[in-house]
């Protein structure tokens, strides 16, 4: 895609997210300076459309500065100056539009860039991370933007600033890394993804998820990607971990997702997501965020990483909702499924599926599991036997060929981590 078209794309998303800034806690004055010249270089985007007469590209830029800076004066009086303009874009302006735009975004890139330059040198808050990923929406493939950028990602590498480097990391893949600079970002990436779970968001998804590639990883050798859904307590990193450390010499990457089908009350405190977002699937089809959530996040990994195609999935207790929906839904794109401990809904599940009813599913469950029975012991709210006994039903009546259903003795309520890695050994030997 034309940087042109990326970055017309995401102006007004970019200009949106710089409302948030300086949430986790005040902003400096050197901030707060940093602020209004962007707000400004907006004005003046705006000002010279409505001297070419652009009323709609005009507003596009007043609008955009506002998230910026709500009470700027000179963007209030263009608003309404601009307003009053009549008919649409003119041709003539418009031919000259894109010039005059690229000028006015390469200035806002540099000045994002200055905000991340008055971090402070240690226990630098997120949102000077988001300054510098701000700036690649400007960015285009200007060398010293771009060069400014990798070299915030090797200092955050370098300082084991995990979540920063994330924020870093998932901002260039998502506005789409230029060629020159793709090589030095994808060492930087891999080494980091070796050492320690990164956070990243999904290209063309809210999602967020963890990710962690295996020692030995190399893009000659292709690896297996197995999906992890953590259950209530909603610990992405927790699960995640469990997994990696478990992990060994298995030729896997390690995904998990920050999903909300897999939870009871949404708890905006255990989630990245703007409060828009956990508002709406309080009540909402949070197994369609999941769904298409995944779908994305397996997209961006497969794009970026050397991998085969089908993937392995598990999910551990609540997890059991996205998994038992992919078994359902998407067989044909599974090398496996494990659910452990999990629960079954039928959430999102509608049709038999036409093709994939030999993906192997083991699901595996635990003889002391506290849910076993009944859910939290409250007799009436069945547990996890009598709703595996659902799933179970519903895959003899579809007619997968490769499930098996296993209570493990002496085993409570657990993800089973080296039993999953386990399965994947087998199944790929």
């Amino acid at each position: 895609m034309p940087w042109n078209t990326i970055r017309a794309a995401l102006l007004l998303s970019v200009a949106l997210s710089g409302a948030v800034f300086g949430a986790d806690q005040a902003q400096s004055k050197a901030e707060q300076q940093g602020m209004d010249a962007i707000a400004k270089a907006y004005a003046a985007l705006a000002t010279w459309c409505k001297g070419q007469k652009l009323p709609e590209k005009g507003l596009e830029a007043v609008e955009a500065g506002l998230k910026i800076d709500p009470a700027d004066k000179s963007l209030l009086k263009l608003k309404d100056e601009i307003g009053k303009l009549e008919g649409s874009d003119s041709e003539e302006g418009l031919k000259k539009y894109d010039a005059e735009k690229d000028k006015a975004w390469k200035k806002i890139a540099g000045l994002y860039q200055r905000l991340y330059a008055v971090k402070p040198p240690k226990d630098v808050p997120a949102r000077f991370y988001d300054y510098m990923a701000e700036s690649l929406a400007f960015a285009g493939e200007d060398k010293g933007l771009w060069g400014a950028y990798l070299a915030a990602v090797a200092e955050a590498l370098n300082a084991k600033e995990w979540v920063g480097f994330g924020r870093l990391a998932g901002a260039a893949l998502k506005a789409g890394i230029p060629k020159p600079f793709d090589p030095k970002f994808t060492s930087i990436l891999e080494t980091s993804a070796k050492k320690n779970p990164i956070l990243l968001k999904a290209s063309d998804h809210p999602m967020d998820y963890y990710l962690s590639l295996p020692d030995s990883y190399a893009p000659a050798k292709k690896c297996h990607i197995l999906v992890t859904c953590e259950g209530a307590g909603s610990n992405f990193l927790g699960n995640h971990n469990g997994f990696k450390d478990r992990r060994g010499d298995a030729q896997v990457i390690i995904v998990t997702p920050w999903t909300l089908s897999t939870t009871n009350e949404l708890d905006s405190k255990k989630y990245n997501y703007p409060k828009e977002t956990i508002d709406k699937y309080q009540q909402g089809p949070r197994i369609e965020f999941d769904e298409q959530g995944i779908l994305s996040v397996l997209k961006d990994v497969k794009s970026r990483f050397s991998c085969h195609d089908r993937f392995f999935i598990t999910g551990f207790s609540g997890g059991g909702n996205p998994t038992y929906l992919f078994i359902f839904k998407h067989p044909g794109m599974l090398a496996g499924a494990v659910p452990c401990c999990a629960n079954f809904s039928g959430q999102g599940i509608k049709e038999q599926p036409k093709e994939g009813l030999d993906a192997p599913v083991r699901i595996l469950t635990g003889a002391d599991d506290p849910h076993r029975q009944w859910t939290h012991g409250k007799v009436g709210n069945p547990g996890i036997e009598p709703q595996t006994d659902e799933a179970e039903k519903l895959l003899k009546q579809w007619g997968y060929s490769k499930f098996e259903r296993i209570l493990l003795p002496g085993v409570g309520h657990d993800a089973l981590p080296g039993k999953v890695i386990e399965f994947i050994k087998e199944k790929t030997k």
